[in-house]
């Protein structure tokens, strides 16, 4: 005799089965792991020893503006990784802008570090890992990453030698792989969405281009729904564990990450915390006074012209975010006072006839050009240049970045080794800041 579904269902109601579950695993995302670091300084206590049924996750390498993350180029989180049981660490945008290729390839020798659509410029051959698969009360579990514009989620970029690629396109191959639960990373970049209607309306698209629906995509939105069966989760820090309820329902339950049993080995990340903030707390000079924008952006001209022999050197508008403040200067300071660490000297060449030109261009991003002396728009009409002599200008990349209209007015440019974070430290030890003609 057969006995319909529903008729199975009210029977197992009647007689109190609706309150079996059953776990089938659990996910623990921990979002800007940086900050357990450096921020709240409590990664021991979420870092407990870690579950039979749990896959533990990592998102994010780097995280600007932390300064000993970039300092450390991630190698702090790395290192947590490892003494944290992770299974897996998840690309963002801020890892590609801020750790070279070369140096990602190295990490991936000794780390799972995964992402579906990162590729490497230099070497298309080059593959990252692009997923991890763990089997679980006898279930296939399959999770995997990918960086995505979610207003354009066809659409392919280019980043500092990497390549994102087509994220559907990638998605659509690693989603075919036999597992029986599928989960998707989705760590937004550069997208225009506005609010969660929108978000709503672009997320369906994206789902609709999946050949293979995943159980879950955990991403950064407004509100979480559900598109065709697709939970659509927020990115937090927190456990995700996934029942079987009847033996036919999917349950989704979000907690927390608590400590359970507190682990004590954390000793390759206590060495790193130590030798960055003992690196960090160094003294490297004394202002006696505090230095406006204008005075502080002077004084970093001064330094590149003094670091690297030329007639003028110019500071441009976006490369600093702070001010020198009166008191002792530390290594973190300079650290907080530039936005760019890895960013370069410029090396350029100008004839005289051109130059009037060149720094009235350089004047629209520009905020110190020192050749002598301070000198302002103001000024320039009352300097002369000798036609056919070629000046040696140094400016900061952002100067170009911010203004290309420059490179119309050079004969000639080189991209140093000279960075601009050194220059300022060097500065500071060898000059120090004590009157206005350092």
């Amino acid at each position: 005799m057969k006995i319909s579904k529903a008729i199975l269902l009210s029977l197992m109601i009647f007689t109190g089965c609706h309150n079996i579950e059953h776990k089938i695993f659990t996910l623990s995302i921990y979002n800007r792991p940086v900050s357990m670091i450096w921020e709240t300084n409590n990664y021991a206590d979420y870092c407990y020893k870690k579950g039979e049924t749990e896959i533990r996750i990592f998102n994010g390498i780097i995280e600007p503006p932390i300064v000993e993350s970039l300092y450390n180029r991630g190698m702090d989180v790395l290192s947590l990784s490892k003494e944290c049981d992770v299974d897996s660490i998840s690309l963002t945008y801020n890892d590609l802008a801020n750790i070279s290729s070369d140096i990602l390839k190295n990490y991936l020798e000794n780390y799972n570090i995964i992402s579906a659509n990162i590729y490497d410029t230099k070497n298309t051959k080059y593959q990252f890992k692009k997923f991890i698969k763990r089997k679980i009360n006898e279930k296939n579990i399959l999770f995997t990453s990918a960086i995505i514009n979610l207003s354009q989620p066809t659409s392919a970029n280019y980043t500092k030698g990497y390549r994102i690629e087509n994220p559907i396109y990638e998605l659509n191959r690693i989603l075919r792989e036999n597992a029986n639960f599928r989960i998707v990373l989705l760590n937004r970049y550069q997208d225009t969405i506005l609010d969660s209607k929108q978000e709503y309306k672009f997320l369906r698209y994206f789902i609709s281009k999946l050949d293979i629906k995943p159980n879950i995509i955990i991403l950064d939105i407004s509100k979480e729904i559900n598109i065709d069966g697709v939970y659509i989760l927020k990115s937090d820090t927190q456990t995700i564990s996934l029942y079987k309820k009847l033996s036919i329902f999917n349950k989704i339950k979000k907690n927390q990450i608590i400590a359970k049993e507190r682990k004590n080995n954390f000793t390759n990340t206590q060495e790193i915390i130590k030798k960055t903030k003992d690196y960090f707390s160094r003294k490297i000079a004394n202002s006696p006074k505090n230095l406006d924008e204008r005075e502080t952006v002077i004084y970093i001209a001064k330094s590149i012209k003094k670091r690297i022999k030329s007639d003028f050197a110019a500071v441009c508008n976006k490369a600093f975010k702070n001010n020198i403040k009166k008191g002792d200067i530390r290594i973190k300071d300079v650290y907080l006072l530039v936005k760019d660490h890895n960013e370069r000297l410029v090396y350029m060449k100008v004839r005289g006839e051109k130059m009037s030109e060149f720094l009235l261009e350089l004047f629209k991003v520009s905020t110190a050009v020192y050749g002598d002396k301070p000198i302002g728009e103001n000024e320039l009409k009352n300097l002369k240049f000798a036609n056919y002599k070629i000046y040696k200008i140094l400016i900061n990349e952002n100067c170009i970045k911010d203004n290309k209209e420059i490179l119309n007015y050079v004969t000639e440019f080189s991209i140093t080794d000279v960075k601009v974070l050194d220059t300022i430290m060097w500065y500071l030890r060898n000059y120090g800041i004590k009157n206005e003609n350092n």
